[in-house]
């Protein structure tokens, strides 16, 4: 079975963590909050991937710290006999480096800031588990998720 790495940013305002609104012109998530994520691409790892999706997305520099590892089996909701596998990394900022910008308004609408236990709807699934983990302190769970 072949996984899919991916690492996502928790960026941490006071209580407040920073979601993005995917474009409702995207074929996967459209209109839902996400965290600033990417894929790898050549032979970058995935801590410095995210540093380089971060600068491309919001403008900024950060300084990451893993928080957690989720490895997930979801049916793509569009079509449930196409089931993804990611690992999913989680990282935290507290810092960056000046005011954020949406530098990717073709992929992101808008963007805010939300308690962890009010978090906007819809949100990707995987994000939101993964911010219950982070809230939690949970450094490692599954997420398998059944289509009815």
């Amino acid at each position: 079975m072949t996984f899919i790495i991916t690492p996502h940013l928790i960026l941490k305002k006071s209580s407040k963590v920073l979601l993005l609104k995917r474009h409702a012109n995207l074929q996967i998530f459209d209109g839902y909050w996400h965290l600033p994520a990417g894929r790898i691409k050549n032979n970058e790892d995935p801590k410095s991937a995210l540093v380089r999706e971060v600068r491309e997305e919001l403008d900024i520099d950060v300084t990451l710290c893993l928080e957690s590892v989720i490895p997930t089996k979801v049916p793509d909701y569009r079509n449930p006999t196409e089931i993804y596998r990611d690992v999913c990394m989680f990282f935290s900022a507290n810092n960056y480096s000046k005011e954020i910008s949406n530098m990717e308004p073709h992929f992101h609408t808008e963007f805010g800031w939300f308690d962890l236990y009010s978090l906007p709807q819809p949100i990707v699934p995987v994000v939101e588990f993964g911010l219950r983990c982070f809230a939690l302190k949970i450094s490692y769970c599954k997420l398998n998720i059944i289509l009815d």
